[in-house]
């Protein structure tokens, strides 16, 4: 299948930007990175250990009160969470980041999202990083990827699945290509490029309603409109006993600017 990789998961400086120019021989991962912007590594995690992060993020968010997005999200420092940071930072991931950014060495950040049945709309990820000239889409050398791995299988009927428009990366404004669904299974890994437009799971019409209207009554009555939103989000799902609980931890990564060896 395209963008999958072929291969199965059985020092800082110049960290992602300012590289120089990207190496004419690249492995299967880089180049679909590269051209398309995303790639799918199957089966980096095993079954075992995704059971052990829905558990160890569950644990997490249930007892914070980041409500956002209609579910909760949080950005974690991973010396809060090592039960997820044993397996998110094991050799089974690593060994495929340094794929992706070889002959360089990699560097993986801090933090990671935790997300728990949150809604999403079109977006580049780029924007955080504050590319306020469009120099993201001229430096050949950028290189900033997130690493995604969605906690259940997400197949072709999924709401949730995520969806991308491949090579949408190379420019501010590709709204004209084709969409592309994501097709995983829990344990897979998604690696893209922040810049690619991507959705996650879109608030129904319905949704999209609630929203405006505790957005509204929460600045005239001043209560959290987020997470009346996202309460009324959960008890919705209780109506839909097959709905079970959608759960994804992202983080960032790029070349660290040093050879390796």
């Amino acid at each position: 299948m395209q963008n999958e990789t072929g291969v199965s998961g059985q020092t800082e400086a110049g960290f992602g930007a300012g590289v120089g120019r990207l190496p004419d021989e690249t492995n299967e991962l880089q180049r679909a990175l590269r051209i398309d912007g995303y790639a799918i590594v199957r089966n980096v995690l095993k079954l075992e250990e995704v059971r052990f992060l829905r558990s160890a993020a569950t644990r997490y968010l249930q007892a914070s009160d980041c409500y956002n997005y209609g579910g909760k999200f949080q950005l974690v420092k991973m010396e809060k969470v090592p039960d997820i940071e044993t397996i998110i930072a094991s050799g089974s991931v690593r060994r495929h980041l340094a794929r992706a950014t070889e002959p360089l060495a990699f560097r993986l950040t801090d933090i990671c999202d935790l997300a728990l049945n949150t809604t999403s709309q079109w977006h580049k990820d780029v924007v955080h990083f504050n590319d306020i000239d469009g120099h993201a889409f001229t430096d050949e050398g950028f290189q900033f990827y997130k690493i995604a791995f969605y906690l259940q299988d997400q197949d072709d009927t999924s709401p949730a699945t995520l969806r991308v428009r491949p090579g949408s990366h190379l420019s501010h404004d590709l709204t004209n290509l084709p969409v592309k669904k994501v097709v995983v299974c829990a344990g897979d890994m998604i690696i893209f490029d922040v810049r690619i437009d991507h959705l996650g799971q879109l608030a129904t019409v319905t949704e999209r309603m609630l929203r405006m209207s505790f957005a509204t009554a929460g600045a005239r009555l001043r209560f959290d409109a987020q997470k009346a939103f996202s309460q009324s989000r959960s008890i919705m799902r209780w109506f839909h006993p097959r709905a079970s609980d959608r759960m994804a931890i992202f983080m960032t990564f790029g070349p660290c600017g040093t050879p390796v060896g």
